[in-house]
């Protein structure tokens, strides 16, 4: 088996979820098959111009599993981009020009290395419009920076309850439910010209989906093969599913739509160089399509290590030998 070298472009370690966190796991499954992981952050790549040519290069620090539960991290200095076999873009949002400049810096690497995701796809397919793409499978919405608009939606399409949310954030991060039943009219439209910045943003709203109180479901596939299952329900009085907010995991088995439904989406998206997905499901239909670091989730009591040695494996079969 040809070892190869992986870089992993993400957030530092004092900035993540060590628990939940996808990206050091998947380093780790990595390096206990023998391949070399290393990692380094959007602040700390640099693409060089000079009379040699174009040079997109790095400062990376190496991985290595001699640190009992996440990888020690041992500075090593600069390494450039095309060292590397796979690069995988794991930095978290918001998505903003810091974010678009990276993959502009992995494009150029993309000539010699293979990238996960794709940086052209990274920078074109937005999360939370994505699901715009596959209507058969998502609930109705509207983009749009127009207060007026966002009401009428508001009114007509959700039946005065829906939910807002922004384009560049994560993990439930600015989502608001808009519900006619605790406020004016005069309040809805006070609230959107506040978010739209008197229309200027724009922002996507859709109907408020009560299914969302039985759980949310995270499906994560993998070259187009479905990985885990796990169920987010809210804490008490919460509608947002999210770890930070309080919510619970708990271990799920999809019935046949939704798995036909995930690798229908999965084996399209690999199309545009989409091989790691997470998909936020709510009462069957899919609420967002999660490309920029997709997080495997898992019940508290389920052994992770078979789910990540299985990623493990996949990405050696998509490398070259």
């Amino acid at each position: 088996m040809t070892q190869h070298k992986h870089l992993f472009v993400m957030d530092s370690v004092e900035k993540l979820n060590l628990k939940l966190d996808s990206s050091l796991r998947v380093a780790q499954a990595l390096i206990n098959r023998g391949h070399q992981c290393y990692m380094t952050s959007p602040q700390e790549m640099t693409w060089l111009n000079g009379k040699d040519g174009s040079t997109p290069y790095c400062t990376a620090s190496l991985l290595s599993n001699d640190n009992g539960e996440i990888p020690s991290i041992k500075p090593l200095g600069q390494l450039e981009l095309s060292e590397f076999d796979g690069i995988h873009m794991r930095k978290d949002p918001p998505f903003d020009m810091d974010y678009i400049s990276s993959t502009w810096v992995l494009s150029e690497a993309g000539k010699k290395s293979k990238i996960y995701n794709d940086p052209q796809t990274l920078r074109g397919m937005n999360e939370k419009l994505a699901i715009f793409a596959f209507p058969q499978y998502c609930d109705t919405g509207i983009l749009s920076s127009n207060p007026t608009e966002l009401t009428n939606f508001v009114k007509k399409e959700a039946s005065g309850d829906a939910i807002l949310k922004p384009l560049d954030l994560y993990g439930g991060r600015g989502v608001q439910r808009i519900s006619l039943q605790s406020m004016t009219d005069h309040d809805l439209e006070v609230l959107l010209d506040s978010e739209t910045g008197g229309g200027k943003a724009a922002r996507l709203i859709q109907p408020f989906n009560k299914g969302i109180f039985e759980g949310e479901v995270r499906a994560f596939t993998c070259f187009g093969e479905a990985i885990s299952w796990c169920l987010k329900i809210p804490a008490k009085g919460e509608y947002l599913a999210n770890t930070r907010t309080g919510a619970t995991l708990h271990a799920y088995t999809p019935p046949k739509e939704e798995l036909e439904m995930v690798l229908d989406v999965s084996s399209q998206l690999r199309k545009q160089g989409v091989e790691f997905v997470g998909y936020d499901i709510i009462g069957g239909k899919i609420s967002e399509i999660n490309i920029t670091s997709p997080r495997l989730l898992l019940a508290d009591d389920q052994d992770p290590t078979a789910y990540y040695d299985r990623i493990a494996h996949l990405l050696e079969q998509d490398l070259p030998s």
